[in-house]
């Protein structure tokens, strides 16, 4: 079965909003590595901990890059491609992303074993990580909307293979961001007991002496 029924004049429409979604994603996925880059310094976050935490971030970076980049290119361009075989489609209504990516790029580690922990700092750095990601995963919801909406003007084999690789590349991104908050979590978590503790030994010393 190929195409059974399409309502080309809207395709325009439903690209760019993929597109528009997909950039506003990974510019938020952007800022949240700039987040963790940031407390990388004497006031924010170094040590075991915080290069594990760079090591779960930076393992992510080449599926972020090449995902995004299927979505706001690969995609629209399939979409264009089939609406261009009639006339009567604009193929220039659909938007184009550019073709230069400001990557995301690996962080640096503080390569120290020794524990620098601003808890303020860091803990506004987390929202930061924490709200740039879920805004990033409403914009994924966004994405998927879009393409369960564009079934009602495309249906067939077409639809299927196009919309079939969109919710894969979505999958994927979801997965890479809950990946990113859990670990952020996890390590906050870990680190913040062995700061408590640490504290306490040396506030105990002091009392003693």
């Amino acid at each position: 079965m190929a195409t059974t029924y399409a309502n080309y004049e809207n395709f325009g429409t439903y690209a760019n909003e993929i597109v528009n979604n997909s950039t506003t994603a990974y510019n938020r996925v952007k800022d949240a590595y700039t987040a963790v880059e940031g407390l990388n310094n004497p006031n924010g976050w170094r040590g075991v901990n915080y290069d594990n935490l760079v090591s779960s971030f930076n393992s992510l970076v080449d599926s972020f890059n090449t995902t995004f980049k299927n979505i706001q290119e690969d995609i629209p361009a399939s979409i264009r491609n089939i609406a261009s075989l009639y006339a009567s489609f604009d193929t220039s209504s659909v938007s184009k992303a550019a073709d230069t990516y400001d990557k995301i790029t690996e962080l640096e580690k503080s390569n120290t074993t020794a524990l620098t922990f601003e808890i303020e700092n860091v803990s506004s750095a987390k929202d930061s990580v924490n709200s740039n990601l879920d805004e990033a995963k409403n914009n994924m919801v966004n994405i998927k909307n879009t393409m369960k909406n564009m079934n009602t003007d495309w249906q067939g084999d077409e639809y299927e293979a196009i919309s079939g690789k969109i919710f894969n590349f979505v999958e994927i991104l979801e997965s890479n961001m809950n990946t990113l908050k859990n670990d952020f979590d996890k390590y906050f978590s870990e680190t913040n007991q062995e700061y408590i503790s640490t504290k306490a030994k040396v506030e105990n010393q002091v009392n003693i002496g």
